[in-house]
C-alpha cells in the first residue's frame, strides 16, 4: 500500500467511515445514512469511500458488524452456562439501546460478518456447554437472537416516543382503570391493578424475559453440562 492521500482526505479508513456513519444514523437515523452524507462528514468526496466499502448494502453491513464489536463474548470456556448467556443478552442490549437507529439492521438482513461471526460462534459454544447437541443448538441460537431482537426492538422504537412524566401517567391511568372494574367479572386484573402503578422498566422487562429463557433452557437440558 502506498502513503496515504494528502488533504481532506488523508488518514481515511474503513473504521473512520464505519463510525462516521454510526454517527449520522445515531443523529439523524438510518435513512440519512449515504454516501453523499458520510462523505460530507468526513470532508471527502462520495467517490473516495469506496475504497473502503463497495456500496450502500455493505456500508450498512458494516454498521451492523460496528455495533456486534462492541459486545462481551466469554473470555473462557469456564464458569457457569447461565451467567455467559445472561452477560452476552446484557452486552446484546446495551450495544443496541446505545445505536437505536441501527437496529433495522438487524431485521432484514443475517449479519454474515466477522462480529457476527464471533458472537454466534460464542452463543453455540454457550449452547454445547450447557449439553445441548449442534442439531438443537442452532433452532435454540435462532430463537435466542430473535426473542433478545423483539425486546430491543420494541424498546428502541417506543423509546423516545413518550416522557417519563407522560409513562407515570399511562401507569397511573391504568391502575385506576383496572382496581374500578367489577370483581366479579375482573378478578384476577382488580387484584393486580397496584402492580400497573409502576411504569414498565425497559431493562428489568428484559431480565425478566431473559431469565424465563434461560429456564427454560435449564429445563430441556438433554444432558449435564458439558466441560470443553
Amino acid at each position: 500500500m502506498g502513503e496515504e492521500p494528502k488533504g481532506r482526505g488523508a488518514g481515511l479508513s474503513r473504521e473512520r467511515v464505519l463510525a462516521a456513519a454510526l454517527a449520522v444514523a445515531d443523529a439523524e437515523g438510518l435513512e440519512a445514512v449515504s454516501f453523499r452524507r458520510v462523505a460530507a462528514e468526513l470532508g471527502v468526496t462520495p467517490m473516495a469511500l469506496y475504497r473502503y466499502v463497495d456500496d450502500k448494502e455493505a456500508l450498512l453491513d458494516g454498521l451492523g458488524d460496528l455495533v456486534l464489536s462492541t459486545l462481551e463474548l466469554p473470555d473462557s470456556p469456564a464458569g457457569d452456562w447461565r451467567e455467559q448467556l445472561r452477560a452476552m443478552a446484557l452486552s446484546f442490549r446495551a450495544a443496541l439501546v446505545a445505536h437505536p437507529a441501527v437496529v433495522p439492521i438487524f431485521l432484514t438482513r443475517p449479519l454474515i460478518t466477522p462480529s457476527g461471526m464471533r458472537a454466534a460462534n460464542a452463543v453455540l459454544g454457550i449452547f454445547g456447554r450447557a449439553g445441548f447437541p449442534p442439531e438443537q443448538a442452532v433452532p435454540l441460537y435462532q430463537h435466542f437472537t430473535r426473542v433478545m431482537l423483539a425486546h430491543v426492538m420494541l424498546e428502541a422504537q417506543a423509546g423516545p416516543e413518550l416522557t417519563p412524566e407522560a409513562r407515570r401517567e399511562q401507569a397511573r391511568l391504568a391502575r385506576i382503570a383496572f382496581e374500578t372494574l367489577p370483581p366479579e367479572e375482573f378478578p384476577h386484573l382488580v387484584e393486580a391493578a397496584p402492580g400497573f402503578a409502576a411504569p414498565p422498566e425497559p431493562g428489568r422487562a428484559f431480565e425478566t424475559g431473559l431469565g424465563l429463557l434461560i429456564a427454560g433452557l435449564e429445563h430441556q437440558r438433554p444432558g449435564p453440562p458439558r466441560e470443553d
